[in-house]
């Protein structure tokens, strides 16, 4: 992890703050911006000018933040930073500790301010019964307020300049802004900000069969949201995915324990078919879901620079003679295979064969289907022992118009004495839409 000097972590907005020039006009165009992995939101333009991802290690704690700049230069300047600390291993995050974090990157706001021969004033804030400070700091042509606080894990530091001219209120109003968002609103947010951008749905890579039609679905399917029961009743969902109407994914969403845990596009590239994908970005609300994620390594440029960043994977597919998919290979962005996976047809028997980025097989899954192509038992076999190891059952209770299944029960098998015995593990259930 990089280590950051003091003063480095706010040096740069307040020199920001003490060279712009600013005009007369009390135009702002304010609008609502959300931040889901900050957790805020604020009354400035939606698309701040920039944003960086700040890295940072005191003591035994490191973090992950983010300084999100809005300038105007002829009207205003904003800056948010929030840093989310991590104890290491056992350590805590104690309240002493982020007492002496705030003071210490009090200082080094204070010090800039001095740095520059600008006079100043602090006293005490508190948000949301949060400890913190404010500073005023008066430049030559302008003031840049600033709050510091804590909210559990995570410091914020919202700062504001305006031209000496301006009244106060201006930047108060911005300040006052400054709200944590409802869980619901926070979550929505985070996928948003989790999702890639759009791919080109053209020119379509050639393809024997559609997508919709590879997980033998019926009909012009426009989305199907899956969830899951347990034999507890509690119901959660599991994934989302999002069709063209050639049948052909453009979008899905995979959850983990009900939380969106990331998020991929489809689409083409050069005539091949492709996707991107981002996981959604967690502090410890959801413990199971993942933390910011802390990089302590440099990416290689050579490598890098052989990756295509249009894209995550690539794609192709074969079918067998009969039409059915007999085989999808999952390439990296450089080029290289990650995933193989083979289907070998046997009656109404399916085998499927998953080979690693090596080439070694890596995992054998054997399925059993209805007449109308429905997986009515799967099992897997170890690729070493050659065992067939778990086993589960399924048995479809409702179907819809198209001849979709819509709820199915799951069961584990396994023999005892001789004789099979099913355990009901869950009831999964799906909501589909049609063009």
């Amino acid at each position: 992890m990089k280590r950051i000097s003091k003063l480095s972590l706010f040096t740069f907005f307040l020199t920001l703050f003490s060279v712009l020039a600013f005009s007369q006009s009390e135009k702002t165009d304010q609008e609502m911006f959300l931040s889901g992995e900050g957790n805020f939101s604020l009354n400035v333009p939606a698309n701040p000018t920039s944003s960086i991802e700040i890295p940072s290690k005191r003591l035994n704690y490191m973090g992950e933040g983010r300084r999100l700049i809005w300038t105007k230069p002829a009207e205003y300047n904003y800056v948010v930073q929030y840093i989310k600390l991590f104890p290491d291993e056992d350590d805590k995050l104690t309240d002493k500790y982020r007492q002496s974090f705030l003071e210490s990157y009090k200082s080094g706001v204070i010090a800039d301010i001095k740095s520059k021969n600008a006079p100043y004033r602090q006293k005490s804030y508190s948000f949301k019964g949060n400890s913190g400070y404010e500073l005023e700091a008066v430049y030559p042509d302008s003031r840049a307020f600033i709050r510091i606080f804590f909210v559990k894990e995570k410091l914020y530091s919202v700062s504001v300049a305006i031209s000496k001219s301006k009244d106060k209120k201006v930047a108060f109003a911005i300040l006052d802004s400054f709200k944590l968002l409802d869980p619901k609103i926070r979550l929505a947010q985070q996928v948003k900000e989790a999702t890639p951008k759009p791919l080109p749905q053209s020119p379509v890579a050639k393809k024997l069969k559609s997508d919709a039609e590879d997980e033998n679905l019926k009909g012009k399917v426009k989305s199907i949201i899956e969830y899951t029961q347990d034999k507890t009743g509690k119901k959660l969902k599991s994934s989302e995915y999002f069709y063209n109407e050639q049948g052909n994914l453009i979008k899905e969403i995979n959850y983990t324990n009900g939380y969106p845990f990331d998020v991929t596009v489809w689409g083409y590239i050069d005539s091949k078919r492709v996707s991107d994908w981002k996981t959604v970005k967690y502090d410890n609300q959801y413990a199971t879901t993942g933390v910011f994620s802390i990089s302590t390594v440099n990416p290689n440029p050579e490598e890098v620079a052989k990756r295509d960043l249009r894209y995550s994977n690539r794609y192709t597919y074969k079918y067998d003679e009969l039409g059915k998919l007999a085989e999808k290979i999952m390439y990296q962005n450089n080029g290289e295979v990650w995933l193989k996976y083979v289907n070998k047809y046997n009656s109404n028997k399916r085998t499927q064969l998953i080979y690693s980025v090596n080439g070694e097989l890596n995992q054998q899954y054997n399925y059993k289907l209805d007449a109308d192509g429905n997986v009515i038992e799967k099992s897997t076999t170890d690729v070493r022992t050659k065992k067939i190891g778990s086993q589960s059952i399924y048995k479809y209770k409702k179907f819809d118009s198209n001849n979709n299944w819509i709820i199915r029960e799951r069961y584990n098998k396994k023999t005892k004495n001789g004789r099979s015995v099913l355990t009901l593990r869950n009831i999964d259930m799906r909501t589909i839409e049609y063009y």
